[in-house]
């Protein structure tokens, strides 16, 4: 729901989004993916599976991703 309809396909939904809309999509995502990281016990993985999808459409795009290390 942070990035896609629910009931569209996660890589078709993101695919159609432009290279800003990704960064937007991948910012939005960013509270999810900590507390995936602070709680993967109840995590599903859904936020890093996205995250991981917008990356590689990015780095597909020729945009290299700056992970902050």
């Amino acid at each position: 729901d942070t990035v896609a309809n629910r009931n569209e396909d996660l890589l078709d939904a993101l695919e159609k989004l432009t290279v800003p809309e990704l960064y937007a999509a991948n910012d939005r995502l960013m509270g999810g993916l900590a507390a995936e990281r602070l709680n993967p016990t109840n995590s599903h993985g859904d936020f890093h599976f996205a995250a991981g999808m917008i990356r590689g459409l990015l780095y597909k795009a020729g945009h290299k991703f700056n992970t902050g290390s």
